[in-house]
């Protein structure tokens, strides 16, 4: 993954990465990490949650305005957030967009956007050696309440020899 890269979030992959006192490092990774007002809506209402506190004083982390049309279109199959996110990624040209929700991966597949999940921006600090272990970043992930299939779990840990 390229740091040149510009990242469209969802809500979701930014808290998990809070939560686990990780989401400082993605500023590192990535050059911008914009979001849709509708994902800014999610951190907002969710305050209380752990993490979205923590999203929400990220100053590096900036507000666009997705087509409207295409994220109503897309919100036809997914949640707001999501379909806001995807939209502004099809029009941010060579943006990759931060996704865990499946349906929403599938839909910003079919339409040719590069996407990552929690997980996939890990392994990639993990390569860096930003931290020692993916297993114990993993472990943080489950203990903080974040659902991850066993077969995501072990396909990354393959991925970086652990």
């Amino acid at each position: 993954m390229a740091s040149d890269r510009i990242v469209v979030a969802d809500s979701g992959p930014l808290i998990a990465l809070a939560r686990i006192g990780r989401l400082d490092l993605l500023s590192r990774l990535v050059h911008r990490v914009v979001i849709p007002p509708a994902v800014a809506v999610e951190i907002r209402e969710g305050g209380d949650r752990p993490g979205a506190r923590e999203v929400a004083a990220a100053t590096w982390i900036h507000v666009e305005q997705p087509d409207a049309e295409l994220a109503r279109s897309y919100g036809l199959l997914v949640d707001a957030g999501e379909a806001e996110a995807i939209a502004l990624a099809v029009r941010s040209t060579g943006s990759l967009v931060l996704l865990d929700d499946r349906l929403a991966r599938r839909l910003a597949e079919s339409l040719g956007i590069a996407r990552i999940g929690t997980v996939g921006i890990l392994i990639e600090m993990r390569r860096r050696d930003w931290f020692p272990s993916l297993r114990k970043e993993i472990e943080s992930l489950v203990a903080a309440g974040i659902h991850l299939r066993e077969e995501l779990i072990d396909a990354a840990l393959r991925s970086v020899d652990e």
